[in-house]
């Protein structure tokens, strides 16, 4: 349609030059033009009418088509196939494309030699004084594996300047963008600048760890007088699921309906025998950006062998800024009375130790450093705990809130699990596994079940059956003060 119209403009031009000129017979006479030449005009006169009149109409219906467009709910619609729209109640949105809105609006420009907003997602409408969200998530084809597997780049926006970046390796968080208390934006996560450093780094930046976070004892444990050996990859011990575990697998993805929040959902099907683990367990990871400036990580799993499961994001936290060195400045209060009694591996004893009148006691707020000399000659090498966090696991509740005196930034966190895990990247040597970064220059606090809780019967079960579903909630809380 709007390569005709293109071409009736042409031919419309051609047309009013020749009515505003004498037909080349009328210059054979002074005052009377022949007779084709007056046949000449009526046929042009007509063609020139019935071109108007059904330009204006194809113009109006367009016009009404691209109206409506723009009031479609713009989140995630063009991501979905039709059948999963039908059957969402969003089927008139996947008809309402973004390319026929922007044919709409191209046909409109040339048929009205005018100029219309770019992005036809915002309404045009004068009578609504409040502008409609934009599409708040964007995706992109980001780099490859050096297996050659594509990966892709989400870019989550709130309505505050939030910015949150996932990517389909890992399910990880790229990055998170947020202001300060002068409303400049920096990013406030460890991370790398390409895919080739992204599979150096071996220190899990901001990634989705499972199928079991943190540490098993020896990998070994037993389920119904069966037992099980998984990886071990931390010394004699199980670390985060193994050594090709869920942050070095490719997810698929796919944007949230609008329904379900601004956001991603990435799908992950981990099969029986994986690393070692019994069961296929097929998980889901969704990240939210909030206008209420929160990032919500959801978790759930199903098996259809049981399982332990104990799944986190692992993200470096620097709320100065990724580039800013050290947060040992930065201050720290956990909603933690004990923390779990570790062995030289850094295996729980079962043991749940008050956390009162010693160096893990961040139940005040004080810098991250004040007592880290304290842990520095420990198996730790710094902090790298996992507290129990008052109140009942299950429940939605504060776990942690860490605050940049320098910047403003205040960084709270929420959770349903019920332990936090925090390490002050002990380990980071400014090495490519550590992404270029150097020790203390970010802090973890991964909300999780209790380390090697398959082998500690008084812990908290890990445990999931085929009759069960797993789910687990974290939000990450942004603020200035």
């Amino acid at each position: 349609m709007i390569e005709k119209l293109a071409s009736n403009e042409t031919d419309s031009g051609i047309a009013n030059q020749e009515c505003i000129q004498p037909h080349p017979s009328a210059l054979q006479s002074d005052i009377t033009p022949s007779l084709d030449g007056i046949q000449t005009m009526f046929i042009n006169l007509r063609q020139l009418l019935a071109l108007t009149v059904g330009t204006l109409a194809a113009a109006g219906l367009t016009f009404a088509h691209a109206w409506n467009f723009t009031r479609v709910p713009p989140l995630g619609v063009t991501e979905l196939g039709q059948t999963e729209l039908e059957q969402t109640g969003h089927f008139d949105a996947w008809h309402n494309s973004e390319s026929a809105r922007q044919s709409a609006v191209q046909t409109m420009r040339v048929a009205f030699k005018t100029t219309f907003p770019e992005n036809t997602s915002t309404p045009i409408n004068p009578m609504e004084p409040k502008r409609m969200s934009v599409t708040s998530v964007e995706r992109q084809p980001y780099q490859t594996t050096d297996q050659g597997q594509a990966v892709e780049l989400f870019t989550i926006k709130n309505e505050n300047g939030l910015i949150a970046s996932v990517m389909t390796y890992g399910a990880t968080l790229v990055s998170l963008q947020a202001p300060d208390k002068d409303g400049k934006l920096d990013n406030l996560v460890l991370t790398c600048p390409d895919m080739n450093a992204w599979q150096a780094c071996g220190s899990y930046f901001g990634s989705t760890v499972g199928r079991f976070g943190n540490r098993i004892a020896k990998g070994k444990f037993s389920i119904d007088g069966v037992d099980y050996q998984l990886a071990t990859n931390n010394g004699p011990n199980h670390l985060h699921g193994g050594n090709q575990a869920f942050d070095k697998k490719i997810w698929n993805a796919e944007i949230l309906p609008e329904s379900e929040g601004n956001g991603v959902r990435f799908r992950y099907s981990s099969q029986d025998q994986e690393e070692g683990y019994p069961g296929t367990l097929n998980v889901t990871a969704d990240y939210l950006l909030t206008d209420q400036n929160e990032l919500v990580m959801r978790y759930q799993a199903t098996t259809d062998k049981t399982t332990p499961v104990n799944l986190t994001n692992h993200a470096y936290w620097n709320l100065g800024g990724d580039k800013s060195g050290t947060i040992l400045n930065q201050e720290l209060k956990l909603q933690a009375q004990r923390v779990l009694d570790v062995d030289a591996g850094l295996i729980p004893t079962g043991v749940l130790n008050k956390v009162a009148g010693t160096a893990l006691d961040f139940t005040t707020s004080i810098p991250i450093g004040t007592n880290i000399a304290d842990v520095k000659n420990t198996p730790a090498n710094g902090f790298d705990h996992c507290f129990a966090i008052d109140g009942n696991h299950g429940q939605l509740r504060l776990a942690a809130t860490a605050y940049d005196p320098e910047s403003g930034r205040v960084l709270e966190i929420f959770t349903t699990q019920p332990g936090i895990q925090l390490y002050t990247a002990n380990h980071l040597d400014k090495g490519p596994g550590s992404g270029g970064y150097d020790s203390n220059h970010a802090f973890c606090l991964e909300t999780q079940n209790y380390p090697d809780s398959p082998n500690q019967p008084d812990f908290p079960s890990p445990f999931l059956k085929p009759a069960q579903v797993y789910n687990q909630e974290t939000v990450h809380k942004f603020s200035v003060k």
